[in-house]
């Protein structure tokens, strides 16, 4: 699935009087773009998300062929160790 976004970011937030902080996140894409009212930590979240959908993918897909691959056999730790590391870099900026 590919991305629709070219950009995300969290724009202005409000604090009302209840203390629940809303975000307005900006959604760009290539035709023009939108704009939604969302909680600000779930915002912040999803901007992050949103703005790593490709290296996500990419992550899950290397992770995907490591397990196959051990799946039939093959048994170098280097495979694991490179989809490890991937993984765990993209989860940390996420």
């Amino acid at each position: 699935m590919k991305n629709p976004f070219t950009k995300v970011e969290v724009g202005s937030t409000v604090q009302p009087p209840n203390g629940t902080g809303l975000a307005l996140l900006k959604l760009f894409r290539r035709d023009g773009g939108t704009s939604i009212v969302l909680p600000a930590e779930q915002a912040e979240y999803a901007a992050a998300a949103i703005n790593q959908h490709e290296k996500l993918v990419a992550g899950l897909t290397m992770a995907m062929h490591a397990l196959r691959s051990y799946q039939y056999g093959n048994s170098s730790d280097q495979l694991g160790r490179q989809a490890a590391n991937q993984v765990e870099a993209i989860l940390a900026a996420v």
